[in-house]
């Protein structure tokens, strides 16, 4: 598994690979056009939350309703969502919108995410910082201790 550094950081929370192609959900929002990527795609990503959302799950109602319209198996797509991590002195717990900068709060989104069915999260920094990509891979060690402990 390997993670990425862009506008911030992918943070891998299955064991499923992720080296493949990603779709977002405005480039397969059209019914059309999520049946003819849902043929092709093998990643499809939805971004920006905090802890999983109804829209997000909506979103990803709409996926599993196109690959069953095509007879592709939902469960051959990867799924990746953006989350927004925030500092800590501006945001007092998780919610929709953002996860608390702090490890406990990151590694409780991970669990959170993973259980949704998530295969990575990439992490958008606000404000970015260099502490909270360590602070990001502090919570990946612990969400990943307390996962293998399951």
């Amino acid at each position: 598994m390997s993670g990425c550094v862009r506008i911030g950081v992918c943070i891998p929370i299955s064991e499923r690979g992720s080296e493949r192609r990603a779709l977002s959900y405005r480039e397969m929002r059209e019914l059309a056009i999520l049946t003819e990527q849902g043929k092709w795609a093998d990643r499809w990503n939805s971004v920006w939350y905090g802890l999983p959302t109804d829209e997000f799950r909506a979103e990803r109602a709409d996926l599993v309703a196109a690959c069953e319209r095509i007879g592709r198996d939902p469960a051959s797509v990867e799924v990746s969502a953006g989350i927004v991590i925030k500092d800590p002195r501006t945001i007092d717990e998780n919610d929709g919108d953002g996860i608390v900068g702090d490890v406990d709060h990151i590694a409780d989104a991970f669990a959170a995410w993973r259980d949704e069915g998530v295969d990575e999260v990439m992490c958008r920094l606000e404000p970015p910082s260099t502490g909270v990509v360590e602070t990001i891979v502090r919570a990946a060690e612990t969400f990943r201790g307390s996962a293998a402990g399951q």
